[in-house]
């Protein structure tokens, strides 16, 4: 079970973890509406509020199932959502089918903090009928997979949509 979101507590706990010597601190926040793949007001505000904090330096979240934007506040990133690596929603919501695995590098400052890069991420998609997920760019250049290519051609084309400068190359 996860704790409910309660700002004082994650600023407590971000500066409880800098206390103990964490070098980063991410947030993860399972939050807003499922199946909503534009971000609501409230996470960009809660967001705003939480990278506005010298102890946090990233968030990454989840819980509605599908993708949302990454955003910049303070500085710092927030991935409002990073999708689904395993979903099982249903044919008649194909974008529950699209995730990312992301990659970003913190790189020291001459005040002793550290500062995300941009995102790079990498658009997967949850193959329902093999049980696992396809990194995307690489099964739409496995000939292998022909049958895959309109599903997997649709989950980059709607990962671009909200994701684009921060999808990686093919």
């Amino acid at each position: 079970m996860a704790n409910v979101i309660d700002v004082d507590r994650i600023f407590a706990d971000a500066t409880q973890a800098r206390s103990a010597g964490a070098a980063v601190v991410i947030v993860s926040l399972h939050w807003d509406n499922e199946f909503d793949t534009a971000g609501s007001a409230e996470q960009r505000s809660l967001a705003d509020r939480l990278l506005a904090s010298p102890d946090i330096d990233l968030i990454v979240g989840h819980g509605p199932h599908v993708l949302q934007p990454i955003e910049v506040f303070d500085g710092k990133y927030a991935l409002l959502s990073v999708g689904n690596l395993v979903a099982n929603q249903g044919r008649e919501h194909p974008s529950t089918y699209d995730g990312v695995i992301t990659l970003i590098t913190f790189s020291p400052q001459s005040d002793g903090g550290f500062l995300a890069t941009a995102p790079v991420v990498q658009p997967t998609w949850y193959d329902r009928d093999a049980g696992r997920v396809r990194l995307v760019n690489l099964a739409l250049a496995d000939p292998g997979l022909g049958s895959l290519q309109p599903d997997l051609s649709a989950s980059l084309t709607r990962t671009k949509a909200l994701l684009d400068p921060y999808v990686a190359a093919s």
